[in-house]
């Protein structure tokens, strides 16, 4: 050790002496780690083209890639593309689908949120659907894809839970 490390500040630590400075670079970096990892944890990005950002953005065919949108996202769009939109899905005592944001805790359940219509779709093609008193729902979020125009989704592609 030489004269000149006798008058340097050290933090103690696991690995021996470091120089705080070292030692504050180090934490800084582990924290900026850790706020990215925690807003990608969290679904944010928010860039052109993420999941976040509105269907137009995402090049190709709006909304038929990712995780889906939101039926209230949905219901805005004014496109007339295809989108690829998620929710709960609701068949009640008529044979009327719909596919909405949230489902109520009545029993059987009900939309609570936005909803649309679902035109196109055999319910019979969606495995897993909870029957009470006439209505069937499904107990897991499904996506759905096609156009939604004046309330209605008009499905051209497949389903998945």
């Amino acid at each position: 050790m030489g004269y000149r490390d006798l008058w340097r500040p050290r933090a103690r630590g696991l690995g021996g002496d470091v120089p705080k400075r070292t030692a504050l670079a180090m934490l800084a970096v582990v924290l900026v780690l850790a706020a990215a990892t925690a807003a990608m944890a969290a679904g944010g990005g928010g860039t052109a083209g993420g999941r976040d950002s509105p269907p137009s953005d995402r090049g190709g065919r709006s909304g038929a890639v990712g995780d889906g949108i939101s039926v209230a996202q949905a219901r805005g769009t004014t496109s007339g593309e295809d989108l690829l939109v998620k929710g709960w899905l609701i068949v009640d005592e008529d044979g009327v689908v719909r596919l909405c944001d949230e489902l109520a805790e009545s029993d059987p359940p009900q939309c609570a949120g936005a909803s649309v219509e679902v035109e196109g779709l055999d319910p019979g093609s969606i495995g897993g659907l909870m029957p009470r008193d006439g209505v069937r729902w499904s107990q897991e979020q499904v996506r759905l894809l096609g156009p939604v125009q004046d309330g209605v989704l008009r499905v051209t592609g497949g389903a998945t839970a």
